[in-house]
């Protein structure tokens, strides 16, 4: 019976509106992805140009360095946590 009275709602005027509704929603999601791209494809000229230019692999070298000073730092911290453990058991 509910199935009877949804069908009976369902004029031309929901219908098409039903579909605006969806089209709106299928437009939005085509902008979306087009300005993911459009900002992919700026990043990618950017990197390209720091490949030109040496930037890119300095830059990598540049986070090399600073991930191994953390990794040192983090090294020290548990070291230094070991040995206050250490001592608090002897």
């Amino acid at each position: 019976m509910a199935h009877e009275q949804e069908s009976q709602n369902l004029t031309p005027d929901k219908i098409i509106e039903n579909m605006g509704s969806v089209l709106g929603g299928l437009g939005s999601f085509v902008e979306t992805t087009e300005r993911i791209i459009t900002s992919l494809h700026l990043i990618a000229k950017s990197v390209q140009s720091m490949e030109e230019d040496g930037s890119l692999s300095r830059l990598a070298e540049f986070l090399q360095k600073v991930e191994q000073v953390q990794v040192g730092h983090a090294d020290d911290s548990r070291r230094e946590a070991r040995q206050r453990r250490d001592n608090d058991h002897v």
